[in-house]
């Protein structure tokens, strides 16, 4: 099955986009797009 390159590389990207994603989760919450705190703590950035 060939799906070309373009296609095999927006595939990828979807891929990185969520591992991000779950990662920045792991160590943040984010309340709304402008409050994000560090899990755990009352500390925003």
């Amino acid at each position: 099955m060939n799906l070309g390159g373009n296609r095999i590389a927006e595939l990828r990207f979807i891929h990185i986009e969520e591992l991000i994603s779950m990662l920045l989760e792991d160590y943040f919450d984010f309340l709304s797009p402008n409050d994000i705190h560090i899990k755990g703590h009352r500390i925003g950035i």
